[in-house]
């Protein structure tokens, strides 16, 4: 069905796979990630948008989001043009290598440059990710406010799982689409229930579980399924906006939950806009030939905690100068996972195997896929 009372292009017609901006998005999400955690991991407390929301909104809790959203819209196009083996194999190529190497650096030479046995329970966990994280290493971090070796981390599981349901879409038959239209209101209404459930503004369950992450991540595949069916209009996005807006406001004051109404609107009108700046801001050149998003995602939290352990903090630094040290120390090591880790690794991809039979694909352009 298309939104006729709306005119104007859609966003498939507006969204170019092979020239779009979701680069220069993932590479902002990291960045946000990162300066969101040096706050309260270094001592600086609750971020002003924290503050200023009742604790509905953490720049680095959305920028998650918007990950999760571009996970869906992108593997559903990878999903439909590629054979399983393929689908499987470019979603392994594309997380393992450069996050076993993470857990090798992170988890067995940094341990022993700070005298500390080497976290193989770490290591070792973390790399298969499919029975969930380990997050610490005894020895490592102890004088540190939150103790945690790598919390990054902890939402890799949940993507491989929401990679592994994708491709059971196909028992929606021809109607795949109303099959994940159905699939993401169970989600969402489960998830606004565990809002409404959270009667403590500092009860962040619901706002940090994995059902908040599989939402976000079938917005973003409805999204690409109904492409050629929504409008990707100004008009709309400032209207998202604008709500988002409001029920931020009317949850700071009168709605008592953690995530408030803002994560109750969020997973549609942050999907909308996610994909609207995707299409249309002309930022196509960021961060699209070498993507360094995923570096600074597995790495990014964990150097905030080596700073800190090096006595760096905010007893020493201010805000500003603490998160240019941990950007100067994350940026480079970004750099050199994508060019000496992932983009090898990623060039196996080319092993081909027969395309499957499903129709409907597209091509992406983009090195995530």
């Amino acid at each position: 069905m298309k939104f006729r009372w709306l005119n104007g292009e859609t966003l498939g017609q507006t969204y170019n796979p092979n020239l779009n901006s979701i680069g220069a998005i993932r590479l902002a999400c990291a960045l946000a990630v990162i300066i969101g955690h040096a706050h309260p991991f270094a001592g600086y407390g609750d971020t002003f948008l924290m503050r200023l929301t009742n604790q509905q909104i953490s720049g680095a809790r959305v920028s998650v989001d918007v990950f999760f959203v571009l996970s869906g819209f992108l593997l559903t196009a990878s999903w439909e043009r590629s054979s399983l083996r393929a689908y499987f194999r470019n979603r392994i190529l594309r997380i393992f290598p450069g996050l076993w190497i993470c857990l090798l650096i992170t988890g067995v030479v940094v341990p022993m440059l700070f005298g500390v046995s080497p976290g193989w329970q770490y290591v070792l966990q973390n790399a298969v990710l499919l029975g969930g994280t380990h997050n610490f290493i005894p020895g490592l971090f102890q004088e540190n406010i939150f103790r945690g070796a790598n919390s990054a981390l902890w939402t890799l599981p949940w993507e491989v799982y929401c990679y592994i349901s994708l491709p059971f879409l196909a028992l929606g038959g021809t109607r795949k689409k109303q099959f994940a239209l159905l699939i993401f209101f169970i989600l969402w209404a489960a998830f606004c229930a565990n809002i409404v459930a959270t009667t403590d503004i500092s009860d962040k369950r619901a706002i940090t579980s994995p059902l908040r992450l599989f939402t976000f991540f079938y917005a973003g595949v409805l999204l690409h399924l109904f492409r050629d069916s929504i409008p990707c209009l100004r008009t709309l996005a400032i209207v998202m906006a604008g709500l988002l807006a409001l029920g931020t406001a009317v949850g700071t004051v009168a709605f008592p939950h953690a995530g408030g109404i803002f994560y109750i609107i969020a997973p549609i009108a942050v999907s909308y806009l996610t994909l609207y700046c995707a299409a249309t801001l002309p930022l196509t050149a960021v961060n699209a030939r070498h993507d360094i998003s995923y570096g600074l995602y597995i790495y990014g939290t964990y150097s905030i905690q080596v700073l800190i352990a090096l006595g760096f903090s905010s007893q020493s630094l201010s805000y500003p100068a603490f998160v240019t040290l941990c950007l100067l120390v994350a940026v480079p090591i970004s750099w050199l996972s994508w060019h000496l880790v992932e983009a090898p690794a990623l060039k196996l991809k080319q092993i081909t195997f027969a395309k499957s039979s499903r129709t409907g694909a597209s091509k992406q352009g983009t090195s995530m896929n």
